[in-house]
């Protein structure tokens, strides 16, 4: 495998290698900048950039991001909308993808903000 960037870019890849090689063995902690909770009713709705809705359910999020299944995978750095959260996908994950928010969320405001009623 060959993997064409620049330095620091190679030097990250080759950390996040290091760290998912290592976290079981050592019982690392997750590497994350803030923590993931699970919603209680995780259906929501995701708006698409050309304004189509579609039902997906959040596998987890946080202040910052969701993790999200739906029956389409939107494209990545398309700007999206879950719920009533601007966001935009920035990954895709097995099953899914994932998004970060446009603004760091409120915690307590978050569930109501994103879950469908």
């Amino acid at each position: 495998m060959t993997v064409r960037g620049t330095a620091r870019k190679r030097s990250k890849l080759a950390d996040q290698l290091t760290w998912l090689a290592s976290r079981d063995i050592l019982n690392l902690p997750e590497d994350r900048l803030h923590g993931r909770v699970a919603l209680r009713n995780p259906i929501a709705v995701l708006t698409l950039e050309d304004g189509s809705k579609m039902t997906c359910r959040v596998i987890d999020l946080s202040v910052s991001g969701a993790a999200i299944v739906a029956e389409r995978l939107p494209s990545l750095e398309s700007p999206v909308m879950l719920g009533n959260v601007q966001c935009r996908v920035v990954r895709y994950i097995d099953g899914g993808f994932a998004v970060q928010f446009a603004y760091e969320q409120i915690a307590e405001d978050l569930e109501g903000a994103i879950s469908a009623r």
